[in-house]
């Protein structure tokens, strides 16, 4: 079997570089782009991880090794000199860790028929109730969903500082992605 590299560690030092040298307006939701580009190439890893083993071109064993690396690379990050840099890069690594663990799930064959709004209804009594392991499973759930096709529907997510909701950041960006994804298709 050919040795395959999905991400690399130069490749997030790149972007780590890239983050150093922008300036943080956090009024600006301009901001917010360098950070956003992050994460919608870290999700596309995972899409790429998954389109490999669907082609038959990795095992799924090999697919959550993969997985395992790219989580060793994220989670190794090193501080900025910048407090909100600091701030936002930890609200996307727990994006990232809900994009990686549903693409976990997905391999895994891990999923649920109910409702997103009762799901994610129920990670955040989770959360409240401090099983932040039931609330990310729930979560992990939910973007495993997504990754089968699932679109996700419009919900009302509540105006709270809570972890369950930079998670469901993370699933709503690959559900994005994949919707933009099916529109190149069907169009290209």
């Amino acid at each position: 079997m050919e040795e395959i590299s999905y991400y690399t560690m130069e490749r997030w030092n790149n972007w780590m570089k890239e983050i150093e040298g922008e300036s943080v307006d956090l009024d600006s939701p301009d901001t917010l782009k360098v950070f956003d580009n992050l994460t919608n190439d870290i999700a596309l890893t995972c899409i790429k991880i998954l389109e490999d083993i669907s082609r038959r071109k990795i095992k799924r064993e090999d697919g959550l090794k993969y997985l395992e690396e790219l989580k060793k690379i994220i989670f190794n990050t090193r501080q900025f000199d910048d407090e909100d840099k600091n701030m936002i890069m930890e609200f996307v690594k727990g994006s990232l860790f809900a994009i990686i663990n549903s693409t976990e799930y997905k391999i895994l064959g891990k999923k649920t028929t109910r409702s997103v709004e009762d799901l994610v209804r129920e990670a955040i009594i989770s959360e409240k109730r401090g099983d932040l392991d039931k609330a990310l499973d729930i979560i992990s759930r939910i973007g495993a969903m997504v990754l089968q096709g699932r679109e996700l529907p419009e919900i009302n997510l509540p105006e709270e500082d809570l972890v369950v909701l930079n998670w469901y950041d993370g699933i709503e960006t690959l559900n994005t992605l994949l919707i933009t994804m099916k529109m190149d298709e069907a169009g290209g």
